[in-house]
């Protein structure tokens, strides 16, 4: 038996916690997260409680607060992973925010004792219609969630579009991009970032040159460095005034260029092949599993062996930090 709790001042900033930290809506602004958060009712289910059967009218999305529920799609989805568990902080009942007629999927059951947010997808597809570049990222990012946990088909995961008001086109990819640069600026992920840094460098000026602690004290100081690297005349023969600099940087980005080509000219039709054939990949994704934890380092030693040169090590070694990437995330 569901029983719904009307949220109190005191909830409002567990709830709003609880759906910034759900992966679809993580890109939000905390404008949106509050805005979400006040469409949300706490519901509470008992043990071996249907929160719904397939073939239903879907209303609503969920979001596990506590507990666990078992989450069955029907034989016609066309889906390769037809169960799974979800345990707090994870999301169904998506099938509320489909293109398609809104119709349940699947039978929802819980397992043990268990707490839910629940969202009226109605309401949430129109606050998103007055924002359509976050709801067009939030619909996206369901879409990925559904068609990576359940291996649905993509036709079956089409979620809502929105419309724009008062715009002759669309966004571009140049927009959507500036709007998660300024979501990130908002964030304080880049302020930590810089305070990283300035930890780093007074930790690194004090400890070698104002303190001199021991196996510090032969090492060059951050001044020295920094006064080395724009001298004209330098005392290691290298800085921005020597021809010899320039060279290092363009040998790097030559083999960081190379070896990017290579990655995604090999990693792109891989990725594909994994993700579009479940047979290619039952054979092909256990020896790329085995492969791809080894250490870069490791390889060091076999790719001396295997290619002649100094180039073409190096331009291997660097090709495969960002093969094993490229084709896992294009598979995704």
């Amino acid at each position: 038996m569901a029983h719904p709790a009307e949220l109190t001042a005191s909830q409002a900033a567990e709830v709003k916690a609880l759906v910034k930290g759900t992966m679809p809506f993580q890109v939000v602004s905390e404008s949106m997260h509050e805005s979400i958060a006040l469409l949300a009712r706490r519901v509470a289910y008992a043990q071996g409680d249907v929160i719904y059967h397939s073939g239903e009218k879907a209303d609503d999305i969920y979001i596990v607060v506590s507990g666990r529920v078992q989450h069955s799609l029907g034989s016609g989805v066309g889906a390769v992973t037809m169960e799974k568990t979800m345990g707090p902080g994870d999301v169904f009942g998506w099938a509320a925010l489909l293109k398609a007629k809104p119709t349940r999927l699947a039978k929802t059951v819980c397992i043990e004792k268990t707490e839910t947010l629940r969202i009226n997808g109605v309401d949430l597809l129109k606050l998103f219609d007055k924002d359509p570049t976050t709801g067009d990222v939030v619909m996206s990012r369901f879409a990925t969630m559904i068609t990576k946990d359940f291996d649905v088909p993509a036709s079956v995961a089409e979620m809502q579009e929105f419309a724009r008001r008062d715009q002759i086109a669309q966004p571009s990819g140049l927009g959507l991009t500036m709007y998660r640069v300024s979501q990130w600026l908002q964030s304080p992920n880049p302020y930590l970032m810089l305070l990283g840094i300035a930890l780093f460098l007074g930790f690194w000026y004090m400890s070698v040159e104002v303190l001199r602690l021991p196996r510090f004290e032969d090492m060059p100081g951050l001044t020295v460095v920094v006064k080395e690297w724009v001298s004209e005349d330098p005392t290691y023969g290298l800085s921005i005034y020597t021809p010899e600099y320039y060279e290092h940087i363009w040998v790097s980005v030559r083999r960081v260029g190379i070896a990017f080509l290579l990655a995604t000219a090999l990693g792109v039709p891989l990725g594909l092949f994994l993700g579009w054939s479940k047979t290619f990949r039952d054979y092909v994704f256990p020896l790329f599993e085995v492969l791809r934890p080894i250490p870069i380092l490791a390889w060091v030693p076999l790719s001396i062996i295997m290619f002649t040169g100094t180039e073409t090590p190096v331009i291997f070694l660097t090709f495969l930090a960002s093969f094993f990437a490229t084709a896992l995330n294009t598979m995704l």
